[in-house]
């Protein structure tokens, strides 16, 4: 079984299993920092939403 997971425009996610909702936000939080996370549903997540984030955005650091 594979959860497709819709987030904001633009972002579609294939993973697994579902991920855990209570991960996402600092696993986003790191990826958006350039930190490192463990492997999972959620890291798969946390990469979209970043990568989106950095792109519509830009850097802002």
């Amino acid at each position: 079984m594979t959860d497709h997971l819709t987030g904001p425009p633009g972002i579609t996610v294939e993973v697994p299993v579902a991920p855990d909702p209570f991960l996402l936000r600092p696993l986003i939080a790191a990826r958006l920092a350039g930190r490192p996370v463990p492997e999972g549903p959620e890291a798969t997540v946390a990469q979209a939403v970043a990568a989106h984030v950095l792109r519509e955005a830009g850097p802002w650091r």
